[in-house]
């Protein structure tokens, strides 16, 4: 939804005062919200492939011209001194096996386990044949509630929306082969004890770290084990507050003494 000159100059003043700490997660976001919500034209997987290409030329000073992006050569000030690995979020075989021709890794959110393998044996078969290596970074949403019925419940609450995206709502039915317990649960008619219900806690203990330390870390191991290379924790709020849940996970998370 930004120029990616904008985001070439965020990410190089970033870079300036943060370091390699920083990198930069780009995708197409979903049509109900860029052409409802917003009003505006859903890119398509090539416009993200010209996008990541003119951020590229901005993060390096130089004129780009990529599809219907344009963008002028810049002398700043500020300098980014390494490359700047660029993610790119990816649901679908088809978008992932795209996205690992030119990103330096692809990024999958509320992805059941089944379909993060899938994703990784496919992008793992491309890298073999192209010579790339393309990491594949997990994002795991985080629940730090010791009461694993309300982590549940606050599970569900926040994936229902998702599950309303049709391209959500696709990946999850093809990752368990059972379509009518997604629809169940993206029916804005049915409750969320309902949802929760024809989900069941085996399927969501998979999307996300439900619980305390023993669970939370059950969740990193197991997205390793499927063919993460990376794991991002995603604290999402069980009712006390997103700044709450933000430091329950650190506190959970932090080494035992």
């Amino acid at each position: 939804l930004r120029h990616p000159s904008v985001v070439g100059e965020a990410v190089a003043a970033m870079r300036d005062v943060y370091g390699e700490r920083i990198e930069l997660g780009l995708g197409v976001s979903h049509s109900r919200v860029v052409e409802e919500e917003l009003s505006l034209r859903q890119p398509t997987l090539g416009d993200l492939e010209d996008y990541v290409a003119t951020v590229r030329s901005v993060l390096a000073g130089a004129e780009a011209s990529n599809g219907d992006y344009h963008a002028p050569a810049h002398r700043r000030r500020r300098q980014v001194t390494s490359p700047v690995p660029i993610l790119v979020s990816a649901l679908g075989e088809v978008a992932a096996v795209r996205a690992a021709s030119y990103a330096e890794g692809i990024i999958l959110t509320w992805s059941h386990p089944d379909w993060t393998e899938r994703i990784a044996r496919l992008v793992r078969a491309d890298n073999a044949r192209t010579g790339r290596t393309t990491a594949i970074w997990v994002v795991v949403p985080t629940f730090p509630a010791e009461d694993l019925g309300e982590a549940r419940a606050a599970c569900v609450r926040h994936l229902r929306p998702y599950l309303r995206l049709p391209s959500y709502r696709r990946m999850l039915s093809l990752a368990i082969g059972e379509p009518d317990r997604i629809e169940v649960a993206a029916d804005e008619q049915v409750s969320d004890g309902r949802a929760a219900d024809a989900l069941g806690t085996e399927f969501l203990t998979g999307l996300a770290a439900l619980g305390g330390r023993d669970r939370v870390t059950s969740a990193i191991g197991r997205a390793y084990e499927v063919g993460a290379d990376a794991v991002i924790l995603y604290p999402l709020e069980t009712g006390a507050g997103w700044h709450e849940a933000v430091n329950a996970t650190i506190t959970t998370c932090a080494p035992s003494q």
